[in-house]
């Protein structure tokens, strides 16, 4: 592991320890496993089968949930095909926006409508 990477992931550690939210797609969910921080939360990354083949010291198998996104306390890890899911979980997480306002600014996002602009718009009054 490259010593700018051991940085981060210590600094994400600490984060963790201190109940500061972490997020993580992709590769950097890899890299969180590699770490050993996704064996005692529940999570997520692109691909099952690849994460236990590219990251021998992963032991989070029965933590791994089949979803594009998870949020497990202050942990949210989300797969690379689901960046507008990870948006919701953090927002979510940090309580951005109400459940109605974070419900349409879902749903512009996801199915493109224009209509929950509209009502994105209404719901921020």
């Amino acid at each position: 592991m490259d010593s700018c990477h051991a940085l981060i992931l210590g600094k994400a550690k600490d984060c963790l320890d201190k109940g500061i939210p972490v997020a993580a797609i992709c590769g950097a969910t890899m890299a969180l496993a590699s770490a050993g921080i996704l064996d005692t939360y529940r999570h997520t990354s692109n691909d099952f089968a690849y994460l236990k083949k590219e990251c021998p010291n992963y032991h989070g198998e029965e933590n791994f949930q089949f979803q594009s996104a998870v949020t497990d306390g202050d942990l949210i890890t989300a797969s690379g095909t689901a960046p507008i899911e990870l948006a919701y979980q953090v927002f979510k997480r940090l309580d951005v926006f109400s459940d109605e306002t974070l419900d349409c600014w879902y749903q512009l996002h996801k199915i493109q409508d224009t209509q929950y602009f509209y009502k994105l718009m209404q719901s921020l009054g």
